[in-house]
């Protein structure tokens, strides 16, 4: 990877990274509601539109690039005397996944303008904070940069989950703080003797950590600090047991950014730093890896299966595709990687949707149980279709997202492991199993409430009907405009990428291929700096 300027001449990912903290920032000067809200997602917005710019710009192969390049990088001395600097830039995978983070958050937040009524004003602030902090684990070059991004995450989510979640807040809470700074707390041991062993942190470069490998026993050591923390927060089994109370106590707006990005961090962590950083070790630990995402991905969905709160089905039904993410990094080969990357895109948009059905759905009968549903979709027509295709997406429809995603996984998978392939497939018969399951309980069959029963609980002015324990009047009708809005987006990209899967690999693809090459050769000619 050769080292060159900046292509726009301009720092375009510092500015993506910083604006929402800034727009954090002024929001925290302000306490008019309405201009707060204003201000919360036009930074939003506007921070997506920047990244998809960026995404449109990025240099594909036969454009002048060539094997593993760190493009728009912005870099700036800080703490020079220990190999710290602020060094940001994007590969094939970070692009994607900034302009992800970036669609995911502004779904959020736009949620939250109408879901979150309890302190409203601080909850979008805190939302702001987290969207820097995530994309900031997407962009980072140098390794201690990283680590202060992936701690900083930590901070809003503390907040947002113990503050706004639901019943089991607090447990929810201190359990996902717990695993978390267990996990990052080996990774500062992992970063410290990197550091005391190649005088670096830098990523890329001809004096970069990926050029000048530690030995191959200390990399099996430093594999297990670094895989740690990445595992629990992809979340991978048996680390995974925060991660059900976790998603189940999260306020809805919290939750897309917490089963919909910050996972993403985890799976990230593992194809940029324990993948190119320790080639050896991760073969060593590919079959271990690999049996733990089978056994979890299974697992998982069989417990999906068995739910009757809805939320809770998502929820591991979350964790299982996951751990089918993990399965396909760990394949070690470029198809398996590209089909990883690919699903967590899809992950993401799906799983952020279905969630969002849980809430409507919740909005509108005041409980989450199956045995008091029925016969929804009767009622409600634009509920039930529009939460029929992330049904069909959820269960790998072809011409759907996921579909691409998950082929390219298992062929990935039966490259390496026949067996694998053929045992983790099962979860495809799962997951179909789980998600008409949910639909049929809830959309079809007879009606469990009357219409008139639907919308009689007491108001409440700090709660809204999407917020637990419901002491609002429920919503009566179909969805409304703003609710619709947070669909529609999800569902042309769950399309789009169903039929157009090519317009992400080919982006993807000339990252995943050197890091194969790094892993499987131990070295990486060439592999320079940033542009």
């Amino acid at each position: 990877m050769a080292t060159a300027t900046n292509a726009l001449g301009f720092p375009l990912v510092s500015i993506i990274l910083w604006l929402p903290v800034a727009a954090g920032l002024v929001c925290w000067l302000i306490n008019d509601p309405r201009t707060v809200r204003m201000i919360a997602v036009a930074a939003a917005l506007i921070d997506l539109l920047l990244a998809l710019f960026l995404l449109v710009k990025f240099e594909l192969p036969g454009a002048g690039t060539a094997g593993w390049t760190f493009q728009f990088a912005d870099r700036h001395a800080w703490i020079s005397t220990i190999g710290v600097s602020y060094w940001v830039g994007v590969d094939g995978v970070s692009i994607i996944l900034v302009a992800l983070a970036s669609l995911m958050m502004s779904v959020a937040i736009l949620a939250a303008t109408f879901m979150i009524a309890d302190r409203q004003r601080l909850f979008l602030i805190l939302m702001l904070f987290l969207e820097t902090a995530i994309l900031g684990v997407f962009v980072s070059i140098n390794l201690f940069l990283f680590f202060v991004f992936w701690e900083a995450m930590l901070i809003p989510s503390y907040f947002l989950l113990g503050v706004w979640g639901e019943e089991r807040r607090v447990y929810a809470t201190m359990k996902f703080v717990i695993y978390t700074v267990l996990g990052s707390f080996l990774m500062l041991v992992g970063i410290f003797y990197l550091w005391s062993q190649t005088g670096t942190l830098d990523m890329a470069g001809p004096h970069g950590l990926v050029a000048n490998p530690v030995s191959q026993g200390a990399q099996n050591w430093l594999f297990l600090a670094f895989g740690l923390a990445f595992a629990i927060k992809t979340p991978l089994f048996p680390f995974h047991a925060w991660a059900p109370t976790a998603y189940t106590e999260s306020p809805l707006p919290f939750l897309i950014a917490l089963a919909g990005i910050l996972s993403k961090a985890g799976a990230f962590g593992f194809v940029r730093y324990s993948l190119p950083l320790f080639p050896s070790a991760s073969h060593s630990w590919q079959a271990l890896v690999s049996i733990l995402a089978i056994i979890g991905l299974l697992y998982a969905a069989v417990l999906a299966l068995v739910q009757t709160d809805i939320k809770k089905i998502v929820a591991y039904a979350s964790i299982s595709h996951m751990n089918l993410i993990v399965l396909g990094i760990f394949t070690l080969n470029a198809t398996g990687l590209d089909g990883a990357v690919l699903q967590m895109v899809n992950h993401s948009i799906i799983i952020s949707g279905l969630f969002l059905a849980v809430a409507y759905i919740f909005a509108r009968t005041g409980t989450r149980f199956l045995n008091g549903m029925g016969g929804l979709g009767e009622r409600w027509p634009w509920l039930m279709w529009l939460f029929f295709v992330f049904v069909l997406a959820g269960l790998d429809l072809p011409g759907l997202g996921s579909f691409a995603g998950e082929i390219l996984i298992f062929l990935g998978v039966f490259a390496e492991n026949a067996w694998f392939a053929v045992i983790g497939a099962l979860v495809v018969i799962l997951a179909a199993w789980y998600m008409i399951r949910f639909f049929q309980n809830t959309m079809n069959g007879p009606v469990a409430v009357s219409a008139d029963e639907v919308a009689v609980l007491a108001e409440a002015p700090g709660r809204t009907p999407y917020q637990y324990p419901v002491l609002r009047r429920l919503i009566p009708g179909d969805l409304l405009p703003g609710e619709i809005a947070l669909f529609v987006p999800l569902i042309l990209l769950i399309i789009y990428i169903g039929i157009q899967p090519y317009t992400l690999t080919q982006r993807i693809n000339p990252t995943m291929q050197p890091v194969t090459t790094l892993v499987n050769r131990g070295s990486l000619p060439g592999f320079g700096g940033g542009r």
